[in-house]
């Protein structure tokens, strides 16, 4: 597997998309102006580096969040609890270890850091925060409103950040390339061109670490399968193990796992959380997921293998999956093991028509599909030799990302629940 930094955050960034536009593209603007400004200010390439990321995930902890908010104004606060959430949703990842400390407070300014402990990278991310909040919406507008958003800008905010960083942002006024980058239309496109981590290529650990966190993003979007794509992902890679597969085999299809339902993202929610069966019509819009998954996925050349296991996870030996309605001789052995693994982890998980069955229950039922020809039998065998080991990793998946409640702030408003262990904090 070879993929790039940059393709990896790309992924990340399309799954938001698809979740909540209105915060994807303000961190893909926050990441043009705080690129931009690293520039300017001779940051080193790898300060340019946790700059651009840390913009482009700053407010991840929004993903989720349920407040009614009429801009995102109306969280910039020094203590909001967004920044503790992307903080949380980050933590434990090497790969982010970097910008972690950015996002926890990137609403932080000089006048609430006393003792200068911010670093310059910290107070860039922050101040293109508060640029971009100031921008039109309207690409037309952008470039004639340059002027006015860089007066207001540094009245509004002298004495908050560095006078450095300030003096690099009046630069702009008339750089017209900085204003025509900031268009939303073509916001994508850009980001490739000035990403700084495009030459920046990731391991597989590394690519697994991001492929996790796009398994909580997705899992988010609907409370009842709040794990569901991580305990996929755990449960087809023991299968692997016990199957005989390799390591690196092992941790590809452990990927496809937390990868398989990203298609999930283009059902509406109430149809993945509705209370009973569904009908023709919703249940062919919830068979599209497995086919949006790939899509998604086709982008991305060096993930073409783990994409057709992620895509195939509905399919069957005897033709009556979807959603190529694929036979046995088209199927490997990870395909057929993701889609086990995807069965045993839904009948075992509560849904919102049911809860959840026992193990007995679900091996049962799998053992039917096995002997009607439907699903690989060396395979249930592992599942079933093995289904102790197995439940006790589940058990431990969830416990770890067991749901909490975030703190409920002042005024009475009630947050969304997060699926995030809470972190202790690091001290300031």
């Amino acid at each position: 597997m070879d993929i790039s930094f940059h393709s990896a955050l790309k992924l990340v960034i399309d799954v938001i998309s698809a979740v909540n536009p209105t915060v994807s593209n303000h961190m893909q603007r926050t990441a043009c102006i705080a690129q931009e400004l690293a520039l300017r200010l001779n940051l080193s390439t790898k300060s340019q580096s946790t700059v651009f990321v840390a913009a482009l995930l700053h407010d991840i902890g929004m993903i989720g969040d349920a407040r009614q908010l009429d801009t995102l104004n109306d969280i910039d606060y020094y203590d909001d609890p967004h920044q503790q959430t992307g903080y949380q949703m980050l933590y434990g990842f090497k790969v982010f270890k970097p910008i972690r400390d950015i996002i926890l407070h990137h609403h932080q300014h000089m006048d609430n850091d006393p003792e200068g402990k911010a670093s310059l990278e910290q107070y860039i991310v922050a101040f293109a925060d508060c640029v971009e909040r100031m921008l039109p919406t309207d690409d037309k507008q952008l470039f004639a409103c340059a002027s006015d958003i860089i007066r207001q800008a540094t009245e509004k905010y002298r004495g908050h950040f560095p006078d450095q960083i300030l003096t690099a942002f009046r630069q702009l006024e008339n750089q017209d390339y900085f204003w025509f980058r900031l268009e939303l239309s073509g916001l994508r496109r850009v980001t490739d061109i000035i990403s700084p981590v495009k030459v920046t290529h990731l391991d597989i650990d590394q690519f697994r670490e991001i492929c996790l966190l796009i398994a909580r993003i997705v899992d988010k979007y609907s409370s009842f399968t709040v794990t569901h794509s991580i305990i996929v992902g755990a449960v087809a890679r023991r299968l692997a193990k016990q199957y005989g597969m390799g390591l690196r085999e092992q941790k590809l299809i452990e990927i496809a796992g937390y990868l398989h339902d990203l298609g999930k993202i283009y059902v509406p929610v109430t149809i993945i959380e509705k209370a009973a069966q569904l009908n023709e019509k919703e249940f062919s819009r919830m068979k599209g997921h497995s086919y949006k998954t790939g899509e998604i996925l086709s982008e991305y050349p060096a993930l073409s293998t783990v994409a057709q296991w992620a895509e195939h996870h509905h399919e069957r030996l005897d033709g009556s999956g979807y959603p190529y309605h694929l036979t046995k001789a088209y199927l490997d052995i990870p395909s057929r093991i993701l889609a086990i693994a995807d069965i045993f982890t839904a009948l075992t998980e509560d849904r919102p028509y049911r809860k959840g069955m026992s193990n007995e229950q679900a091996l049962a039922i799998i053992r039917q599909e096995v002997d009607e020809g439907k699903l690989d039998a060396d395979i249930y065998q592992c599942l079933a030799g093995n289904v102790a080991l197995i439940d006790c990793g589940m058990e431990t998946v969830r416990k770890n990302y067991l749901k909490k409640s975030l703190p409920r702030p002042a005024g009475g408003i009630q947050f969304s629940t997060s699926m995030f262990v809470p972190i202790p904090l690091p001290t300031k």
